[in-house]
Parts: C-alpha cells; structure tokens; sequence
C-alpha cells in the first residue's frame, strides 16, 4: 500500500525551525501548543505553532499581513465591509497560561 502524499502545507511547515515550548497538558484538556516555530514565505515570516493534537496553526496577525493586511482587525473589517463575518480564532495553551 502507498503512503498518502502529505499535503502541501504540511511539507511547508517541515521547513519551519520548531522550538518545544515546555508548555503542560491544560487541566480542562483543551488543546496546547506543544512546539512554536517561524516559516519563512516569499520574506515574510510567519509564527507557527503544533498542538499536542498534531495540527499547526498560524498566527493570526501574521497571516493577515502575509495577504498584504496590517492586522487580522484591519482583516475583520474589510470581510465586514463585503458584508461577511469572521468567526473569532480559537484560543489554546502556548505556555500554560491563556
């Protein structure tokens, strides 16, 4: 049997210089960031993270600006112009506090 290609995120974020972050397991079980790291694209760095649940997320503020917006606000505010909503980032543990 083949392996399944990783997807094309996946193999950016190989690239990425990952740092434990030390941070424990959350009383309540709710997701953490295990490791944090930078991917660099096109110039841009972006903050990254891999929760304990083996999915990575994005900055928020640095994602908007890699799609040429000042802060994921300035982001918000153009989607609210076209008349759309932006659902709120979810939280989770970079160091056991929130």
């Amino acid at each position: 049997m083949a392996d399944t290609p990783k997807p094309p995120i996946e193999m950016l974020l190989a690239g990425a210089t990952w740092t434990p972050t030390g941070a424990q397991p959350p009383a309540d079980g709710s997701l953490y960031a295990t490791h944090s790291g930078v991917l660099e694209i096109g110039g841009v760095a972006l903050k990254c993270y891999r929760l304990n649940d083996g999915s990575a997320v994005f900055d928020a503020d640095d994602l908007a600006r890699f799609f040429g917006f000042e802060s994921v606000d300035a982001l918000r505010a153009d989607v609210a112009r076209l008349g759309f909503e932006m659902k709120e980032p979810e939280s989770f543990a970079v160091d056991n506090e929130r």
